[in-house]
């Protein structure tokens, strides 16, 4: 995804000022809808949609990184959080990040 134009989205992180860059981008990675993104991709069909589920509101980095797998992979992804569905189609979310 780096090579795609992909940047993490650094701004709001909540951890110790004095990490290093690299250790907050592999934490930004741990992210419960990245990896079940991942599973998805991985266990299903490539034509099939993935619909992720969480209990707390997507992060920005998340988003950001959510746009740029859907690119790749071409599947529909719609991710249900606390506040609202993010459907991403064409490198938008329906939300319009907010």
């Amino acid at each position: 995804m780096h090579n795609a134009g992909y940047v993490p989205y650094m701004k709001f992180f909540l951890h110790d000022e004095e990490e290093e860059e690299e250790e907050k981008v592999f934490c930004l990675c741990d992210h419960s809808e990245k990896l079940a993104i991942a599973l998805g991709v991985i266990n299903t069909a490539p034509c099939a949609p993935l619909r992720i589920m969480k209990t707390l509101q997507v992060c920005v980095d998340c988003r950001t990184s959510t746009k740029f797998i859907k690119k790749r992979v071409g599947r529909a992804i719609m991710v249900r959080d606390a506040n609202c569905f993010h459907c991403f189609e064409d490198s938008v979310c329906s939300c319009m990040d907010c």
